[in-house]
């Protein structure tokens, strides 16, 4: 699968981190398609890897700490949102079972920086 070079770094860098894989995204096109964002625009989603009863593992959520710290330096925001699974009622109240996906959204330059020394 061919990676828009405006977002492969960040692509790479993520795929670096313990615990995360990214399986979508996207660069900015001039003339998106449904699947596409436009020109000015990124977004890379991404999963957190799960240990037993689909729990994420502690390395994981170190990772994703990292990302949240190194977006909130950019013009980008990391969103969580549920990805289909099974969805139940308590009391009234509609509870969702299944995977979480995370997904960074941003503006202009996706210059995200991932490294230790620009989130300390």
């Amino acid at each position: 699968m061919d990676i828009d070079a405006d977002v492969r770094p960040l692509v790479n860098a993520l795929n670096t981190l313990p615990g995360i894989s990214t399986y979508s995204s996207c660069g900015g096109h001039a003339n998106p398609t449904p699947s596409q964002t436009a020109e000015g625009h990124f977004y890379v989603c991404f999963n957190l890897e799960e240990g037993p009863m689909g729990r994420p593992l502690a390395k994981a959520w170190d990772s994703l700490a990292l990302i949240i710290r190194a977006a909130t330096a950019t013009r980008t925001s990391v969103t969580a949102y549920h990805d289909g699974g099974i969805n139940f009622e308590i009391d009234g109240e509609t509870w969702a079972i299944g995977p979480i996906t995370y997904m960074i959204l941003g503006l202009d330059e996706c210059d995200i920086d991932l490294s230790d020394e620009a989130v300390e």
